[in-house]
């Protein structure tokens, strides 16, 4: 059974944080497999509800149709944090999971880069993903990689631009294979014309040297925001 823990420092907005699918003041350590929820939890006209559903089905994401009635549900979620809980089971899943979702990138929400940005950032780290599916595929286990990487080629232009950004990021955080990164996403860039995509391997080549080295040496200054990205990442510890 769920219940609701005391938490004093929610009490006055509770309602409010609930319309938004906020459950963290619910206890639901009780919930098991055993429980098996369903699907219509997810699509229940309460948000709490809802992110409750999101959460349990995490015990079902080895089934495809529960991956998708995630993704849709995803795609149509307004409520904050019921987007938040469907991401999070979702990065719980294994490479089938991906698969499935990689169809998904730049399709949901409108924070994607539609142009090149007119400053490089000043951040150390590795940006957060704007596209809400390369967020968590970033934030997948790294088992997942070579499946975002092998997925590159056959991926549209649009789907490509948020892809790597999950590649990046998942690397940034966990390590993977880095010598495999940077093939593969060299292998790509040299036959992309897309700015865009050009400007994002080139940030993630920041963090794949000494592989990446020379390529980045070789962006010439007239390539603007792409040269000054080149230029951190040369000067970045890594």
């Amino acid at each position: 059974m769920i219940e609701q823990k005391k938490v004093n420092h929610l009490h006055s907005s509770r309602t409010d944080l609930e319309k938004r699918g906020y459950i963290e003041h619910y206890d639901t350590s009780g919930t098991s497999k055993a429980l098996k929820p369903n699907l219509e939890l997810l699509h229940d006209k309460t948000a709490v509800n809802r992110s409750l559903g999101a959460k349990m089905l995490v015990y079902r994401l080895y089934k495809h149709e529960v991956i998708e009635a995630l993704l849709l549900q995803l795609d149509r979620e307004k409520a904050l944090y019921t987007r938040l809980e469907i991401c999070n089971t979702l990065s719980h899943g294994d490479a089938n999971c991906a698969k499935l979702m990689i169809k998904y990138l730049g399709k949901i929400g409108k924070n994607q880069y539609h142009c090149l940005p007119k400053k490089i950032s000043k951040k150390k780290s590795f940006p957060l993903p704007r596209d809400i599916i390369a967020r968590t595929l970033g934030r997948m286990d790294k088992t997942t990689t070579r499946i975002l990487l092998n997925a590159l080629p056959t991926c549209s232009i649009t789907q490509a631009r948020e892809l790597i950004d999950a590649i990046g990021y998942q690397y940034f955080h966990q390590k993977t294979n880095k010598r495999q990164i940077f093939n593969k996403l060299y292998s790509y860039y040299q036959d992309c014309d897309d700015d865009i995509i050009r400007w994002k391997i080139i940030c993630v080549f920041g963090w794949l040297k000494p592989y990446s080295t020379d390529i980045l040496q070789s962006i010439p200054d007239t390539e603007g925001i792409l040269y000054e990205e080149a230029q951190k990442g040369l000067q970045s510890k890594n």
